[in-house]
Order: structure tokens, then C-alpha cells, then sequence
């Protein structure tokens, strides 16, 4: 009751991990193989595979939308918690609690780092590389 911030970040939390998981989902089960498959055409010297989607970045672009909105709310969560520093009043499970919002908002962001900087951008130039090689091999000589 002293700390009604505290039930504001629960709901912004959950509504985030709601998110986090159909996100993560669709990465492990459409994204995730897709690339690989690319990564395997590569290596195989194959032709690139078709997506439902079209081009890898669509999905790609939906995924670095989502991160952004996570982002923003993990930073409201973090504002609201007073830069997840705990009350003079709080007890035990409260500083846990600010802790693990702490780890998990860190954590969060590696995540989104790796996959923002280095294998999305290295999927889309993946997959440029291996349309680019089918149309060399098509063109007339």
C-alpha cells in the first residue's frame, strides 16, 4: 500500500513479458530456422530458401519494433522504480525483487544487442549475398 509504483511496474512488467514471450516464439519457431537455413544454403553452396515472408527483413523489422517497445517499457519500469533503487522501507524480498528487475532489464538489453547489431544485420547481408549469387548464375552469357 506504501509503494502503489510498485503494482504500476508489476503491470507494465507483465504486459512486457506477454510480449517477450509470443516475440521469442516466433524467433525460435520462424526466424531463428529461417536463418539457419540460410546459413545453410551458404555453406552448401545451395540455392537461398523462399520465406512466406518474403525477405528475412521483414520479420527482422517487426522484431527490432518489438525490442524498442520492450525497451521503452523495462526504462518506465526502471523510472517508476526510482532507477531500481529500493525504499528506506523496504524489506527483504522488495530489494530482491529491484534486483532482479535490474538483472533481467541487463540481460534484456545484451539480447537485443546481439541480435540488433550482429545477427540481424548479418542475416539481411546473408541472404542479399545469396539472391545476388542466384542472379548471377541466371543471367544469360
Amino acid at each position: 500500500d506504501r509503494h502503489p509504483e510498485v503494482l504500476q511496474a508489476e503491470a507494465i512488467f507483465h504486459n512486457s513479458a506477454s510480449a517477450l514471450e509470443n516475440h521469442m516464439l516466433r524467433e525460435e519457431k520462424v526466424l531463428f530456422p529461417f536463418i539457419k537455413a540460410l546459413a545453410g544454403a551458404r555453406s552448401s553452396g545451395i540455392e537461398s530458401p523462399s520465406a512466406p515472408f518474403g525477405s528475412v527483413a521483414s520479420p527482422i523489422a517487426v522484431m527490432l519494433d518489438e525490442h524498442e517497445i520492450v525497451g521503452e517499457e523495462l526504462a518506465h519500469i526502471r523510472s517508476l522504480l526510482d532507477d531500481f533503487t529500493p525504499p528506506e522501507d523496504a524489506c527483504t524480498t522488495m530489494k530482491l525483487l529491484y534486483q532482479e528487475l535490474d538483472a533481467f532489464e541487463k540481460d534484456l538489453h545484451k539480447h537485443v544487442f546481439l541480435e540488433n547489431v550482429i545477427l540481424f544485420p548479418k542475416a539481411i547481408k546473408l541472404e542479399k549475398e545469396l539472391n545476388q549469387d542466384v542472379g548471377t548464375i541466371l543471367e544469360p552469357r
